[in-house]
């Protein structure tokens, strides 16, 4: 994952949303233009809430040490492998 990429602070999912403000008769497909954002509303679908965004490179990061490091790349693997088993679930669904 690139260190620009948002992700959920809470989980470390890149699939987050913003909710903007679109023009509504703009629509050609799938894309619309965007007029504004509306108040910095982020989803996360993977914690199913209302989350707050960070870019990756800071995702957990409060001190450089290692141990912190450390810590920091347990989260996101026990992270990673708990979205997994949620999509697998639903997959079986």
């Amino acid at each position: 994952m690139l260190d620009d990429t948002w992700v959920c602070k809470e989980c470390c999912a890149s699939n987050v949303q913003e909710q903007v403000w679109v023009e509504l008769n703009s629509y050609d497909g799938h894309r619309a233009t965007v007029v504004d954002e509306c108040g910095d509303l982020f989803f996360c679908p993977e914690c199913g809430l209302n989350v707050a965004v960070v870019q990756y490179c800071d995702f957990g990061v409060e001190d450089d040490t290692e141990s912190s490091e450390n810590a920091r790349l347990n989260k996101i693997m026990s992270q990673a492998d708990e979205a997994m088993q949620r999509n697998v679930e639903r997959r079986d669904k």
